[in-house]
């Protein structure tokens, strides 16, 4: 991402409060929504290279990508299904309360009708750990499945359908807190 880009991000991130936490002033991962890509560098530094593996940021949802928390039993099978499937599958985090979160482009949530997961709010602060901190290693409640390292994002319509898949299989397998 040119450093012109990196700048609009930022002031993006500025406009609603949330571009700096704690650790976020020095450096931020930001996920660009020209390219759904991840961004490991800001206004010209390394935002890796700046970041405290054992801090984490904030990103918002909904201003740089849209985030579907579900729970983890069926978010793992889903991530698989995903693969299976031959998706690209994008960055995975594992949040505090047995739940995992997937990013995706912003808006491809916007017309998501299917029960059992959550759509975060725009605006809701996303912690996210740095992108080195992979399951098992875990950094206050928080670590990748999939780090975003390289990533692009999860296609809303990807994710969609092999969530339905999912949600159907358990169904048929008697699970009886479904909702598909």
């Amino acid at each position: 991402m040119d450093t012109d880009t990196s700048t609009i991000l930022v002031e993006r991130l500025k406009e609603h409060g949330l571009a700096c936490t704690d650790a976020a002033e020095q450096a931020v991962t930001v996920i660009s929504p020209r390219n759904s890509r991840i961004s490991t560098a800001v206004g010209g530094i390394d935002a890796l290279g700046e970041w405290d593996p054992d801090e984490l940021a904030t990103l918002p949802v909904g201003t740089v990508c849209d985030v579907l928390r579900m729970e983890r039993a069926r978010g793992c099978r889903t991530v698989s299904a995903l693969s299976a499937a031959g998706a690209a599958v994008g960055p995975v985090l594992h949040s505090p309360g047995e739940y995992i979160d997937v990013l995706v482009p912003v808006g491809s949530l916007d017309d998501w009708d299917l029960g059992g997961a959550t759509v975060l709010p725009k605006n809701a602060p996303l912690r996210i750990p740095h992108p080195t901190v992979v399951s098992p290693k875990v950094v206050k409640a928080r670590s990748w499945l999939v780090p975003p390292q390289g990533a692009t994002l999860t296609a809303g319509i990807d994710l969609y359908e092999a969530y339905a898949a999912v949600g159907a299989s358990l169904a048929l397998e008697g699970h009886p807190d479904v909702d598909s």
